[in-house]
């Protein structure tokens, strides 16, 4: 079955069966189909900040002065909002949003670690699986353990960082 088959009948599985046991006068359903369980170092120590609206603050980077990750440590605003300093704290307040906002997300990162957010908040999250090409790949049978004994409903995401294009 493809990865879209698979896709598409999570998603509607998910929406039935939360609709199903809803209130129709509560907050709409919004389902996000690309929320990472990253750790909070991901891109760089935190705490990192960032402007909103990123589009009215996000100066052009000429990448031989300046980085996005050095900018994040030296916001050009006055009140940016800054990041969680510990894994456990960025996933708690991932569900706390998800719960307020009345979110299902389709969760990629390492399986362990989508394994251990959903234990937290299991009407949250689609499990996926992050699946990468070339180097820590995880190998065909891991990724068929992973569907058949943990509970992955899809592929949440490729990631392609280890593959060149070269001419024949």
């Amino acid at each position: 079955m493809g990865a879209r088959v698979i896709f598409a009948a999570a998603l509607l599985l998910a929406i039935s069966l939360y609709a199903g046991a809803q209130d129709r006068t509560a907050q709409p359903l919004i389902i996000d189909v690309h929320l990472h369980a990253y750790p909070a170092d991901v891109n760089g120590p935190p705490p990192l900040g960032l402007c909103l609206p990123l589009t009215s603050h996000l100066p052009p980077l000429d990448p031989a002065k300046q980085t996005f990750s050095a900018l994040s440590k030296q916001p050009p605003c006055s009140d940016p909002i800054w990041s969680p300093m510990t894994d456990q704290a960025v996933m708690k307040q991932t569900i706390e949003v998800l719960k307020r906002r009345n979110i299902i997300g389709v969760l990629s990162g390492s399986p362990d670690r989508v394994l251990q957010w959903s234990k937290e908040a299991p009407d949250r999250f689609i499990r996926s699986v992050e699946f990468r090409l070339g180097r820590n790949q995880l190998s065909v049978d891991e990724l068929r353990r992973l569907f058949k004994e943990s509970s992955f409903a899809v592929f949440g995401e490729v990631t392609n960082q280890y593959v060149g294009i070269a001419p024949n």
